[in-house]
């Protein structure tokens, strides 16, 4: 029990973690995208995507920290012992649901720069991914509930 305790915490830290390291990126993506615009312009006299890197970026951090504030209610739930509730089934969906989005976003940015065809691809590979584990968890939570029924 204390090693599964010592996992959820760290997972809760890393969840803050990360929020943290999207609101920092985020606040500082005009300069970055900037820079990255000047020196892909520079080195290959390409047109600028300036516009399209900070739309991309922005609906990306969006989803992303949308999915990080489910998984964060996620694992409070599981801190607190509500562990096969129909909650936790609704959180995994919504995550999923992230995981699509980004991939719709990355999939139109693709056209701009196509490496982001392969992000594209991994994030709906992990939205089927973990919809299929919300599919999983959903019926655990109708075992438990019938359970719960009988004498």
């Amino acid at each position: 029990m204390k090693n599964k305790d010592h996992s959820l915490i760290l997972s809760l830290i890393l969840t803050k973690l990360l929020l943290t390291g999207l609101i920092l990126t985020a606040a500082a993506m005009p300069w970055v995208a900037r820079a990255y615009d000047n020196n892909r312009m520079a080195a290959y006299g390409a047109q600028s995507l300036y516009p399209q890197i900070l739309i991309t970026f922005y609906l990306a951090v969006t989803t992303g920290m949308a999915a990080i504030f489910a998984l964060n209610k996620l694992l409070e739930n599981i801190r607190k012992n509500a562990v096969f509730v129909r909650g936790n089934v609704h959180l995994i969906e919504l995550i999923s649901y992230f995981c699509f989005a980004e991939g719709i976003i990355f999939f139109w940015f693709g056209f701009f720069r196509p490496m982001s065809f392969v992000i594209s691809g991994a994030s709906i590979f992990f939205g089927l991914a973990v919809k299929v584990l919300k599919n999983v968890f959903s019926a655990a939570v109708n075992i438990k509930e019938e359970s719960d029924f009988t004498i």
